[in-house]
């Protein structure tokens, strides 16, 4: 029996609207509009490499993964969405490696591109996550003002 877990359903939730914002935000920028449909998509991303940020594998391999899974959910959504919905959100027919018009070469690569920056990034705030929650424990530990070590020259 699987147990309810009231608190990672809320962070699962947030990390699902934030990847979502964050990439309808992106797409916006970078061709003047979106889809409701790519938030969804673009949540879902985000989920996939946060839980890929927090594997072994070294940054390179993970940065292919992250794009391969990005393409993977993209063609997905795209049969659903402008295949069998009709709705035409995106075509890349155009495009020179493309499958059935859904993803291409192209954006697989810049897929990539970006889980190159979202995955260091996640890493970041996980070790931030953890720094802030042990000050915080130190604190309540010590009864004192808990310091979080800044690096300053000397540490260069």
């Amino acid at each position: 029996m699987v147990k309810y877990d009231g608190k990672r359903c809320l962070v699962k939730a947030a990390q699902l609207c934030t990847g979502g914002v964050c990439y309808g935000v992106l797409e916006v920028l970078w061709r003047g509009y979106t889809h409701v449909s790519m938030l969804i998509v673009g949540g879902i991303c985000f989920c996939i490499l946060i839980r890929l940020s927090k594997t072994s594998l070294n940054g390179l391999v993970k940065c292919l993964v992250g794009g391969l899974c990005i393409t993977a959910v993209e063609f997905a959504a795209g049969c659903i969405v402008n295949l069998w919905l009709c709705l035409e959100v995106w075509d890349y027919s155009a495009e020179q490696g493309h499958i059935m018009g859904q993803v291409c070469i192209r954006f697989t690569v810049l897929w990539c591109g970006l889980s190159a920056v979202i995955l260091p990034a996640c890493q970041y705030a996980r070790r931030l996550k953890t720094a802030c929650s042990t000050a915080k424990l130190r604190d309540l530990v010590h009864g004192g003002r808990a310091r979080i070590h800044q690096p300053g020259p000397a540490d260069l």
